[in-house]
């Protein structure tokens, strides 16, 4: 025989669906909303401390423009923009491999020091948002040969100076390609198919992107 519920339990039901409710109404209500900006392309985007991952990347005086963006193969990447000679790698011929943006960055400041994250920096496709690109390190220390067998994590310049790079980007896959070379193509990373993305700059105090397009 079941026993009816007493008037003390269903009150006390009412009042934790009540203060369920009210948890999620202020969780709403408080939540915080980080602002996005939106550049483009050959805008000049200024940091002003604005940063990825952590404040202690000094972006103060720091500002960047992407002048250009192209798909190639990670051979052409080398080809073109290699500075230690080595102009190949093994599976480096699969076409469209590679985002590389030109960015030219520029330190307004009067004092050397402080940088941008740029391996931390992520390039996403559009217009879902679910293609994401990491900096390719590796191959980019061909490039920033200074760099090569250090502790970096991104960009910094002699203040009052400007500075122009390549960034290889790849695409972020959890595919089997990803982990081993795919045996049609030799290559590990995956073909880029997209021509539209964005360039995500900082997260905090806001959301700093810039649209690009090849």
């Amino acid at each position: 025989m079941r026993k009816k519920r007493t008037p003390f339990v269903i009150a006390a039901l009412i009042v934790m669906t009540t203060l369920i409710g009210m948890r999620i109404w202020w969780v709403n209500a408080t939540r915080i909303e980080t602002p996005e900006q939106t550049f483009s392309m050959n805008e000049e985007v200024k940091l002003n401390g604005a940063f990825i991952d952590d404040i202690s990347e000094d972006t103060k005086d720091y500002s960047l423009t992407v002048k250009s963006a192209q798909i190639m193969s990670a051979n052409e990447y080398l080809k073109r923009y290699s500075r230690d000679g080595v102009t190949s790698v093994e599976g480096g011929d699969v076409p469209n491999t590679r985002v590389v943006l030109e960015v030219e960055f520029k330190n307004s400041g009067k004092k050397d020091g402080g940088g941008f994250n740029c391996v931390s920096a992520w390039v996403i496709g559009k217009p879902n948002k679910n293609t994401f690109y990491r900096t390719d390190s590796e191959l980019w220390e061909h490039r920033e040969t200074k760099l090569a067998g250090t502790m970096y994590v991104g960009v910094g310049i002699k203040g009052g100076t400007t500075y122009t790079t390549y960034l290889p980007f790849y695409i972020l896959d959890d595919s089997p390609e990803f982990f081993k070379p795919n045996p049609a193509t030799g290559s590990e990373y995956a073909v880029i198919k997209e021509k539209e993305f964005y360039y995500l700059l900082a997260t905090k105090p806001q959301r700093m992107v810039v649209d690009i397009h090849v």
